[in-house]
């Protein structure tokens, strides 16, 4: 168990200090480990994994939305898969060019302002 606890220590201190990985994590499902996977090169299993946690233990967004009118229509398995592909899209953009997560849409802040 303490070994587990050093590797834990270990795993948020480096995504801490690397300003992509606390970027990376405030898109909802995305936490340390996703973030260090997701950076270090293996792209659709981090976005996989945040899918997963997404759909099933996160809060509302516009993302989580999407996928669950998907899942509606063609079953979770398929949404789960869609889903990850929409966030290592949003993952790498993110990366790229340095933007934030919103969690509306421009459609939902335009309704608001009205």
């Amino acid at each position: 168990m303490d070994e587990f606890v050093c590797l834990d220590r270990m795993a948020r201190k480096l995504a801490r200090k690397d300003p992509v990985c606390r970027r990376l994590m405030t898109v909802p499902g995305v936490g340390v480990i996703v973030a260090l996977t997701y950076r270090t090169g293996s792209i659709y299993l981090s976005a996989l994994r945040a899918a997963h946690v997404l759909m099933h233990h996160g809060r509302w967004s516009a993302l989580r939305g999407w996928a669950m009118r998907i899942a509606k229509r063609s079953g979770a398995k398929l949404a789960k898969v869609a889903l990850a592909r929409k966030l290592a899209v949003v993952l790498h953009r993110m990366w790229i060019d340095g933007t934030e997560f919103r969690w509306t849409t421009s459609e939902q802040v335009r309704a608001l302002a009205a």
